[in-house]
């Protein structure tokens, strides 16, 4: 689906669109002659940043801007990438130069931008009485030779996932990855299913030990990266054990003064590091009550 003006506080985009896997394109359309090479890169990064600002700690908000109606999976990878400012950058011109198209080929090679110039070829036949225009679309940035440092997805497992807390995040933000290890071994003690997710800085997947509870999908993420945690409300099975699961997570998450939503049954929330990486126990709490529901009812 496509917006066309979608309003930031950096101005409107001129095309938001969203495929069938929940993947984000942020499209700002040119005309060579009008158009400044210098800045319509940075005009279109400082749109990707405002939209992360304004939506990644509310993605259930940009759901309903947008008014998608879709498949919980597509949602899921909507707040995924929302949260951790994974878009698809498209300039839509009628004429790229050779400056643009550098700077493309350098962002592309040198960050985890994932960034694109979209040109349009135009013809103008006549035939008899009738005239056609054709539009030819090309699309640069995607060239099979080109160097992409860091951008190809890693496919994560839960051990490489791990691997890198203790080394790499540890190096970089030890207090984050010291809550992630705690989290971890208590979900694996609690016999909880632990999957590696697929998103680009890594994360992992909780599985509650009772497919009553969400049809063996996860209720808690934990991202590496970003410090994110995502409850997904709207994993829990509209039953009478999915219910109580879900007052489970909001009483703990209200008591510990978190702002939730008052509509927060059948959402995806996040909860930012600076919430719960000073107070892991919070979460272990979480784990520990679900447990105990999940073992009485099986």
């Amino acid at each position: 689906m496509t917006i066309r003006e979608f309003g930031t506080s950096s101005g409107p985009i001129d095309i938001i669109a969203i495929d069938n896997v929940g993947d984000i394109y942020i499209i700002e359309t040119k005309l060579s002659k009008n158009a400044d090479k210098r800045k319509v890169l940075a005009q279109i990064l400082d749109y990707a940043a405002a939209l992360w600002e304004e939506y990644s700690g509310n993605p259930d908000k940009f759901v309903e801007v947008l008014g998608i109606d879709t498949s919980d999976e597509v949602l899921s990878n909507i707040t995924r990438n929302l949260s951790e400012g994974n878009f698809k950058l498209i300039v839509a011109m009628d004429s790229l130069d050779t400056r643009l198209k550098t700077l493309i080929r350098f962002l592309k090679s040198h960050s985890t931008f994932d960034v694109y110039a979209l040109e349009f070829d135009y013809y103008k036949l006549s035939d008899d009485d009738k005239t056609y225009e054709i539009f030819v679309p090309k699309l640069f940035g995607v060239e099979s030779t080109e160097k992409k440092l860091g951008t190809t997805r890693k496919k994560w497992t839960v051990e490489s996932f791990m691997n890198y807390v203790e080394t790499e995040l540890h190096a970089q933000f030890p207090e984050r990855a010291k809550a992630i290890k705690v989290i971890y071994q208590h979900a694996r003690e609690k016999r909880w299913v632990i999957r590696a997710g697929q998103s680009r800085g890594g994360s992992i997947n909780l599985v509650p030990p009772n497919p009553l509870i969400s049809d063996g999908r996860s209720i808690l993420t934990v991202y590496a990266e970003y410090g994110a945690i995502q409850v997904s409300f709207g994993w829990i099975n509209n039953n009478d054990i999915g219910n109580v699961v879900a007052d489970i997570i909001a009483k703990k998450l209200l008591e510990a003064e978190f702002d939730l939503p008052s509509e927060y049954r059948g959402r995806y929330v996040g909860i930012p590091e600076e919430f719960w990486v000073p107070n892991p126990k919070l979460i272990l709490e979480i784990i520990d009550e679900i447990t105990k529901l999940a073992t009485s009812k099986d």
